[in-house]
């Protein structure tokens, strides 16, 4: 299961990662605010998801623990 928290943790970093660049490079440019709402909603989504993650990676027993 921690490798399962572990993956996901990954993922959603990068998608994170993706959005703030897609954000700060369209910012930049000009945006409509659409493409600012969707943007600025997914980067909230994929912090919320991390915090989430993080607090039932941190939940989890350790190995060690179920022997």
């Amino acid at each position: 299961m921690k490798l399962l928290y572990t993956i996901l943790f990954f993922l959603d970093t990068l998608a994170l990662i993706l959005f703030s660049y897609l954000f700060l490079k369209l910012s930049g440019s000009g945006m409509s605010e659409v493409t600012f709402a969707v943007l600025l909603l997914a980067i909230v989504i994929c912090i919320i998801s991390l915090i989430f993650i993080l607090v039932h990676y941190i939940e989890l027993p350790s190995s060690n623990s179920l022997k």
